[in-house]
């Protein structure tokens, strides 16, 4: 069978299960949001830090957790008048990050300064004005465990922008377990010493499994369309991670597809693990 077939759902299979979309695209889409425990906790975290304006939060899990996801669906439904900047890249000196920063903040004269302290001082500017107008300021830091140590030191400095009541500028440090290990490098320490908060995104439970298959196919615009057998099978071999569920069940339909079967059952929850497995 050709690869493109293997990794895209055409239009056929999506009309033969009676879908209007791919219900296990591996991209963030809000639209599948499922709000599971470990996700929950995450986005309390999120909330406990800027409501309280602490300055500093960590937010950690293995890949394909649904850390982005996490993220990107806090910006979507946060309740707080907040400015908000998104690094998706983090892989740039201190003078680069804080361009980044002040460019998704709007402050379009960052662009053309040299300078970090001209940089610091204009993003200093920025949060004090918005603290006064009563909006919180707050960094998002994906893949953070990609920070070179000079730019993290860097956002350990700007932490210190404050009033005598709390902090201008909250930072989300986002990334992988590594993340942990690299702040507790003995340069770090300061840094490592400022964040509140620590969170680590866990793979669903296998409780959560059927629930997460229920709510996809229900807003891709099917009903139930497995058998609960296979429920134990998805869990042993994603180990709960949303990224592998998403391969192992894309793969399922299309055998249920070429089974011409309107159900998805064990046998083909295991023709897709072997052809995931194939392609190791």
């Amino acid at each position: 069978m050709k690869s493109q077939e293997l990794i895209y759902l055409n239009e056929a299979i999506l009309e033969f299960f009676g879908l209007k979309v791919n219900p296990f695209t591996n991209t963030p889409n809000l639209d599948f949001h499922y709000e599971s425990k470990s996700f929950q906790e995450g986005y309390s975290a999120l909330y406990y830090v800027i409501s309280r304006r602490l300055g500093f939060a960590l937010i950690t899990g293995e890949v394909g957790t649904g850390k982005t996801q996490l993220l990107r669906y806090f910006l979507k439904t946060s309740p707080f008048k907040m400015s908000s900047a998104l690094v998706l890249n983090p892989l740039v000196k201190p003078k680069d990050l804080f361009k980044l920063i002040l460019s998704d903040f709007g402050v379009k004269e960052a662009s053309k300064v040299k300078e970090i302290s001209v940089l610091t001082n204009l993003l200093y500017d920025f949060t004090l004005k918005k603290a006064r107008e009563g909006e919180r300021v707050v960094v998002f830091i994906d893949e953070a465990q990609d920070l070179p140590l000079d730019t993290m030191e860097s956002l350990r400095l700007i932490s210190n922008f404050e009033t005598e009541d709390s902090k201008l500028i909250d930072i989300i440090l986002v990334g992988q377990p590594e993340l942990e290990k690299k702040l507790e490098r003995y340069e770090l320490r300061q840094l490592n010493q400022r964040i509140w908060v620590r969170v680590k995104l866990r793979p669903l439970d296998i409780d959560e499994i059927e629930p997460y298959l229920v709510v996809r196919f229900e807003r891709a615009g099917a009903g139930r369309i497995f058998d609960n057998f296979i429920v134990g099978e998805v869990y042993n071999f994603s180990k709960g991670i949303p990224r592998l569920i998403n391969a192992l069940m894309e793969r399922a339909m299309l055998a249920a597809f070429v089974d011409e079967n309107k159900i998805i059952r064990p046998r083909h929850i295991k023709r897709a693990i072997e052809s995931l497995m194939g392609e190791g």
